[in-house]
């Protein structure tokens, strides 16, 4: 055998300095790495490279010049030794990179035994050199061992590679060259293998290229973190733009309905005031229209008396005045009865076939006692004999047409009452010589409450042509206006000749 510390010279007085110096600042590089990192993968690296230089430094003779004095049994027993010792760093080192705990909990198990036993073995080997003798069998036990740990660390590296994890590719040549330098140092221990050049290039070069690929695998494992960290912090600060623009499109449509909600509740407090008004109004409007008969059955009530103490008869003329504010009552109290059942109570409607000949002389016979200021013609058409309707909302509805043809018409002017018929209908209409209606008026004066002139001194309260318009839509009909300013005015009701729904939509 060639003593070893002659190969110094030529290639291997300048490979051996390389190669250790670049496990000392592999080593070095990866003491900084711990501290910044605190992982301890990079804490159990710098324990496997100063085992790997240390070997090295064994292997080249260099420790019996620098670290210890020579020593025949420990020259024997060193480099097993230091094998040994990188084998249990290397088992501790390969369970915490490749995580065998969770990967392959029986092969994690085998490998943290075999860390016991090999150094257990490692420290009797120690005490060999100075109590004990070592036989050959404990020496071959020793790196049976070495080398089963190493066949089990690759197994594991094999299906840590499994898992998709391209740092297991370097893991997996660094445990390569591993397992040849164990088989080199193990054979050239056992006189195995001669020292020649191409083994001792092996165990100069082999320990450099293992820690450069173990180093390349923890690199490759920062740069992996690195982008999976990034990629959570993308996928993190995606979820927050996308809850951002989801929090700030929720906040526009709270916004925009808040917004027409602030609208609806401002036209509802606009229409309750409208309505408020409006009653406010009609209560003065109701109170002024019962005055007016009262008043005229008081003053003709004192009349009578005052003209029977003088023995003036006026009894027909005052009765008839009397009668006709009575009937004037009768009217304001029926329409305002009539309002609740002609705004909720459309099922209400009894309809039946009536004869309108004889119905509408008789109304326009009651007509006459209290509208005696003017005159009525009724002109019957012998096609529009019968009519079906509720024959007390009809009469509510002619009453309330005839009472406004009379009040908006001059003293002594017809009113004139008319049958029609068309396809289908039967109408009748009340036409007057009164002051008309204008055009931008025809719907308005069908609203409750609706007076073109507020202010007009003709009596009224709003109510009448609502209630025409509304009995008209219970009966399923239509109603026809034809007026102008200064022309007079036209009413036609129009009410199907069969017999209508029994609840038409009124709205």
């Amino acid at each position: 055998m060639i003593d070893p510390i002659l190969h110094v010279h030529g290639l291997g007085a300048w490979m051996t300095p390389v190669s250790i110096g670049c496990l000392s600042a592999l080593v070095l590089h990866h003491v900084l790495r711990y501290f910044e990192c605190r992982d301890k993968s990079f804490l159990l690296f710098t324990g496997l490279a100063s085992a790997t230089c240390l070997a090295t430094l064994i292997a080249n003779d260099f420790t019996k010049l620098s670290v210890w004095l020579p020593s025949s049994r420990w020259e024997q027993s060193a480099p097993l030794a230091i094998l040994s010792l990188g084998a249990v760093v290397n088992l501790m080192f390969s369970r915490v990179f490749l995580k065998t705990r969770q990967l392959v909990p029986k092969i994690d198990a085998a490998m943290r035994l075999l860390v016991g036993v090999v150094a257990l073995l490692n420290f009797l080997l120690v005490l060999s050199v100075y109590f004990l003798s070592v036989s050959t069998w404990f020496v071959e036990t020793l790196l049976l061992l070495i080398l089963l740990s190493t066949a089990l660390i690759l197994y594991a590296t094999f299906q840590f590679i499994r898992t998709d994890q391209t740092e297991g590719y370097y893991f997996l040549l660094a445990q390569s060259l591993v397992l040849l330098g164990v088989f080199a140092l193990a054979f050239r221990h056992l006189g195995w293998l001669s020292v020649q050049s191409v083994s001792f290039y092996v165990i100069q070069i082999g320990p450099a290229f293992e820690m450069l690929f173990f180093s390349l695998a923890l690199s490759v494992r920062i740069q992996n973190n690195r982008n999976c960290s990034e990629a959570v912090l993308l996928d993190t600060t995606r979820a927050h733009c996308v809850a951002l623009e989801a929090s700030r499109d929720t906040e526009a449509r709270l916004a925009s309905t808040r917004l027409d909600r602030t609208r609806e509740l401002e036209i509802l407090l606009k229409n309750e005031k409208k309505h408020r008004e409006q009653y406010d109004r009609f209560g003065a409007m109701i109170s002024h229209e019962f005055r007016n008969p009262l008043g005229i059955i008081e003053s003709q009530a004192a009349l009578l008396k005052r003209e029977d103490s003088v023995g003036v008869n006026n009894i027909a003329k005052r009765i008839n005045a009397i009668s006709s504010a009575t009937h004037r009552l009768a009217l304001l109290f029926e329409k305002w009865l009539q309002h609740d059942r002609l705004s909720y109570s459309p099922d209400s409607v009894r309809v039946k076939l009536i004869d309108l000949s004889n119905w509408i002389s008789n109304l326009i016979e009651k007509c006459r006692v209290y509208q005696n200021n003017h005159s009525f013609e009724l002109v019957l058409s012998p096609e529009a004999q019968h009519i079906f309707a509720d024959e007390q909302l009809l009469d509510i509805l002619l009453l309330n047409l005839i009472d406004n043809a009379c009040k908006y018409s001059p003293v002594e002017s017809k009113v004139r009452i008319e049958t029609r018929h068309r396809s289908g209908m039967t109408g009748v209409a009340v036409i007057d010589q009164g002051c008309g209606v204008a055009t931008q008026f025809h719907q308005d004066i069908f609203l409750e409450y609706f007076r073109v002139d507020p202010e007009s001194k003709v009596r009224g309260v709003g109510l009448g042509l609502s209630f025409v318009k509304r009995i008209v839509l219970l009966h399923g009909g239509e109603i026809e206006l034809i007026s102008d300013v200064g022309q007079g005015s036209s009413f036609c009701v129009w009410f199907p000749t069969l017999q209508p729904p029994n609840t038409p939509n009124i709205h």
